[in-house]
């Protein structure tokens, strides 16, 4: 188990951050990244509204056979409400866990999370726990109104496959909100919502998930249904797993499909690059897409008095992370022409962030971003939302920037502060891929070849970037793209 302590501070927001992301680094399991996340708004939400404050906090992170957890300890004040709003956001995302991050964004971010406040004889210090169960490759839901059938199924699955039960279509609808499926195994004929109508439902919240539907009629009429499969009852463990091989493979092959066809002249357009370089400044800029991914993206503001540069990180991957890539470049696009005055790197957060609370369509997605602007003479000031801080280069070492701020678009008022990077010192953004994709040790020999290429007379990201590729792999797990911004 990994444990550490801290003082609570603002000026000890990156130590604590830095801390858990090399805990997570330690693991080959992408999907830890969440705690780092989390650890961040935890830590800023106590800093600001826990009552009375807490002096301390204490982390945990320990990484099991039942599966990933981290707890975060406080000698604050209890957050009394948390019962009640964890209620509400098991169906929907709610107001904010304290101000920055709301419980049913942490309801999709685990698998699960619990709040235990201190009380008298019992404990001393309020403890969040989030976990993630043992890592399955494949999540199936499985809805049945026999409880018998239920049963049935998990025993054979449950060796090969991480199984949620359900004994209602309303129940499993309740249930699955917010969760990550790749597959859904449901019984066609059930009272009040029978499996057709519960595919509708579904599909309207988790996009198109493959169904494979049981029944025990031996209707002709079922192959005229538009559905991925049917199996009909009693079911055979074998005749079940092959079902489920088959519908998975047809379904991959399908989205494979449907991201090629999308134009190679828009996607193209969504690679991130600088279009034009800031007056007073050489920016240098590589990016590494996964697999079919591209969930990166960089947004380029000229002003007369300098630029002003969005590094962002749509959380996805495949064609859904396109297209949100692409209607936040055209959201942006519109958020600086409606906006006098684009020389403070928040203004375009906060813009974004009311943008993100309100608009229907962008609220489905997940965004980090970092915000920066280059000013003619030759000030930096950065703001960013859930998003690495950016590193400066001072006497030939990388040091954080000390930037934070919440994530977009889960607060009414979000809180984000500039920082001014040191004049004339390089500075160093990257999306969170550069953390997720090498390991702590690695990263260090990262930034000493990024020093290094930099330095030359003519500037190289070169040297980093196979050293990059040689230990992430091509392609690696997630996206990352690294921007540097050298003052001339």
């Amino acid at each position: 188990m990994h444990s550490a302590k801290f003082e609570l501070g603002y000026e000890n927001l990156s130590q604590i951050r830095n801390r858990v992301e090399d805990w997570v680094g330690r693991y080959n399991d992408k999907r830890l990244s969440a705690f780092v996340l989390i650890t961040s708004e935890i830590i800023t939400n106590l800093l600001k509204h826990a009552s009375p404050k807490a002096t301390y906090c204490r982390i945990e992170m320990s990484v099991e056979a039942d599966g990933a957890h981290l707890k975060v300890f406080d000698n604050g004040g209890a957050f009394e409400k948390f019962e009640e709003l964890r209620q509400v956001a098991s169906k929907e995302f709610s107001e904010p866990l304290v101000s920055g991050m709301g419980l049913g964004l942490v309801n999709a971010l685990v698998d699960d999370f619990s709040y235990f406040p201190a009380a008298e004889g019992s404990i001393e210090e309020n403890c969040y726990h989030f976990w993630f169960v043992s890592n399955k490759k494949i999540t199936i839901a499985v809805i049945d109104d026999d409880v018998s059938i239920l049963v049935l199924l998990e025993a054979y699955l449950e060796d090969e496959y991480r199984i949620l039960t359900f004994e209602s279509g309303r129940e499993a609808i309740a249930g699955l909100l917010g969760k990550q499926v790749d597959l859904v195994i449901s019984d066609l004929n059930m009272p009040e919502l029978d499996g057709l109508q519960l595919r509708k439902a579904l599909q309207g919240d988790l996009g198109n998930i493959p169904f494979i539907f049981l029944t025990g009629e031996n209707s002709d009429n079922l192959h005229r249904l538009a559905i991925d499969d049917v199996l009909h009852k009693p079911i055979k463990k074998q005749d079940l797993i092959q079902s489920i091989e088959r519908v998975l493979i047809r379904h991959a092959s399908l989205q494979e499909s449907i991201g090629k066809q999308l134009s190679p002249s828009i996607v193209n357009q969504l690679i991130p690059r600088i279009k034009h370089q800031p007056k007073g400044y050489q920016i240098l800029l590589a990016s590494r897409a996964a697999k079919s991914g591209g969930g990166d993206f960089v947004f380029q503001k000229d002003q007369a008095a300098g630029s002003l540069i969005l590094l962002a990180d749509v959380m996805g991957h495949d064609q859904q992370a396109k297209f949100f890539v692409h209607a936040y470049q055209g959201f942006l696009q519109g958020v600086c022409h409606g906006l006098k005055d684009c020389s403070e790197p928040q203004a375009l957060l906060y813009a974004l962030s009311e943008g993100l609370r309100t608009d229907d369509l962008l609220a489905s997605s997940l965004l980090t971003a970092v915000s920066i602007y280059c000013a003619q003479n030759g000030q930096i000031s950065i703001a960013a939302a859930g998003h690495p801080a950016p590193k400066v280069l001072i006497e030939g070492r990388w040091s954080d920037s000390q930037v934070s701020g919440p994530l977009l678009g889960f607060t009414d008022n979000p809180d984000y502060e500039a920082f001014h990077s040191p004049e004339g010192a390089p500075l160093v953004s990257f999306t969170d891929g550069l953390i997720e994709n090498i390991s702590a040790s690695e990263q260090e020999t990262f930034f000493i070849l990024l020093s290094e290429g930099i330095s030359q007379a003519k500037p190289s990201l070169s040297r980093a970037m196979d050293y990059y590729d040689n230990k992430a792999g091509i392609p690696a797990d997630d996206d990352m793209t690294l921007m540097v911004i050298l003052p001339l």
